[in-house]
């Protein structure tokens, strides 16, 4: 199995665009999406979201510009007419992708981290709590970058397919 970043458009994505947010809804044709434009309503918090404002249909190549921000059910949730992220924590939680200053390969987190992380999968791909690597947070989070979560922003892939 292979972590590759996820690149094309799929259902449930939660895309972005110069302030603007598009929710992939459906596949409506080989090359055509049902997507729901949602603008932020300048509320304060806890009101603080986005809410739909127009449904339409899409082509794929209209999403080339847009970057990736989340998924429904992972990092957005929709509530009525809504669209309100899920919070996460600022340290680093189970299924981030992370990456090490030092080292070009991606990793997934595979438990909640407390102090330290080690190796624990055959191709490197997970990590494992430990106190023991490190046993300093501080060294952790200077050592390790998250740059994406796994199902949102990246996935395993079959080795043949990457």
């Amino acid at each position: 199995m292979k972590l590759v970043e996820i690149n094309d458009v799929r259902a449930g994505q939660v895309l972005e665009r110069n302030c603007c947010i598009f929710v992939i809804e459906e596949r409506t044709g080989a090359h055509n999406f049902a997507v729901t434009l949602y603008c932020h309503n300048h509320k304060p918090v806890p009101n603080d979201a986005y809410e739909a404002s127009a449904t339409r249909e899409r082509n794929i190549a209209a999403f080339d510009d847009c970057k990736i921000i989340g998924k429904i059910g992972i990092t957005h949730r929709i509530e009525g007419n809504r669209l309100v992220e899920i919070p996460r924590f600022v340290g680093f939680q189970t299924d981030d992708v992370v990456k090490f200053k030092w080292d070009p390969r991606l990793y997934v987190i595979n438990r909640e981290i407390d102090f330290g992380i080690k190796e624990t999968h055959p191709n490197n791909s997970c990590f494992e709590a430990t106190n023991d690597l490190y046993g300093s947070r501080q060294l952790v989070d200077f050592e390790l970058k998250r740059v994406g979560i796994l199902g949102v922003t990246h996935e395993f892939v079959n080795d043949k397919e990457a």
